[in-house]
């Protein structure tokens, strides 16, 4: 069985660099260089991954991180402009969720009152809507 070399580094050493390396350092953790292909990285993951069942040495937190940031700098994010917009405007994540925390029963009234106002429509509509009438009277 062969060992996985892991450098360690340093928090410090990583904020004052700005994060620059960090990249190559998430290459270097999966025993990689920085030009390869994302193909590569997933392969040289899959195989730390199953490397990691055998041998006890192969650290897979650490693996898995660097293999997690490495994805994500080479994965479109589609609805990046629309959060950047938002944050424009002065809108992120926390104030919606404490929005809709603050106002969730008046939210719930609104949505039922709606239902209840398409039903009532629909019950204008058809007046014989859920009422079964036989032709014929059962007496």
């Amino acid at each position: 069985m062969s060992k996985v070399a892991v450098k360690s580094y340093r928090a410090d050493d990583i904020i004052l660099n700005g994060g620059n390396n960090m990249s190559e350092v998430d290459y270097e953790k999966l025993g990689l260089k920085p030009e390869e292909s994302i193909d590569e990285v997933k392969k040289r993951y899959d195989i730390l991954m199953r490397r990691s069942i055998h041998d006890e040495s192969v650290d897979i937190d650490t693996i898995t991180a660097a293999y997690d940031r490495i994805v994500s700098k080479s994965t479109v994010d589609y609805f990046n402009a629309d959060a950047e917009l938002l944050n424009e405007k002065g809108f992120n994540k926390k104030k919606i969720m404490n929005f809709i925390f603050q106002r969730k029963i008046m939210i719930g009234i609104i949505v039922w009152a709606i239902i209840g106002l398409i039903l009532l429509i629909y019950m204008l509509v058809d007046p014989q809507a859920g009422y079964n009438t036989p032709d014929i009277a059962p007496f």
